[in-house]
C-alpha cells in the first residue's frame, strides 16, 4: 500500500429510457414549463409557468374539462381558461376543482354526491364538462382547496380560516 491516492470511479450518466419514453408520450408539453401536475384517478392536469392548464386521460364524467366526455390520450389545452392564469387545481375521483389567480374558484366533473360544490340547482346534474364557478365561496379569500374521491374542502383566510366540505 503506497502512499498513492487513486482516483474515485466517476459513472457517467446514463439517459433514463422511461424519461425518453414520456417525452415521446407527451410532446404536447415539450416546449411548455411545467410547475404543477395533480393527477385524479386515470386523468391528469399540468399547470405552466404561466398558467396555463393542460388535461388529459379518462372524461368520463368531463373531468378533462373541455366540454366533451371523450378520453384524452394528449394533454389538451382547456380553452376555458385562456386569457386567466390558473394558480392551482386539485382533483379527486373524477372531479376537479381550479383556484385563479383573482382567486375565483371552478369545478367541473362528477357531481354525484355535490361534491363539485355548487348550489343546489345543480343537485340533479350528475356531471359538468365545462367549469362552474363555485358562487357561494366568491367573498372568501381561499387558503387551500382539496379533494378526496368523491368529496371537497375549501379552507378561507376570511372568516377565521372557515372549512368548508360537500
Amino acid at each position: 500500500m503506497g502512499g498513492e491516492a487513486r482516483p474515485a470511479k466517476t459513472k457517467k450518466p446514463r439517459e433514463d429510457p422511461k424519461l425518453c419514453e414520456l417525452s415521446a408520450v407527451l410532446p404536447t408539453l415539450i416546449t411548455q414549463k411545467i410547475t404543477r401536475v395533480v393527477a385524479g384517478k386515470d386523468f391528469t392536469f399540468a399547470i405552466t409557468e404561466k398558467g396555463t392548464a393542460y388535461s388529459f386521460g379518462r372524461n368520463n364524467y368531463g373531468q378533462l374539462a373541455l366540454g366533451s366526455h371523450e378520453d384524452c390520450n394528449e394533454p389538451m389545452l382547456i380553452h376555458f381558461f385562456e386569457g386567466n392564469r390558473v394558480n392551482d387545481i386539485v382533483a379527486g375521483g373524477a372531479h376537479a376543482h381550479a383556484v385563479l389567480l383573482d382567486n375565483e374558484v371552478y369545478s367541473w366533473g362528477s357531481n354525484e354526491r355535490g361534491q363539485l360544490g355548487l348550489s343546489s340547482l345543480f343537485e340533479e346534474v350528475c356531471d359538468f364538462a365545462v367549469p362552474q364557478q363555485i358562487n357561494a365561496i366568491i367573498e372568501m379569500r381561499i387558503k387551500k382547496i382539496t379533494t378526496g374521491f368523491n368529496h371537497s374542502m375549501v379552507l378561507t383566510r376570511k372568516y377565521c380560516g372557515m372549512l368548508l366540505t360537500r
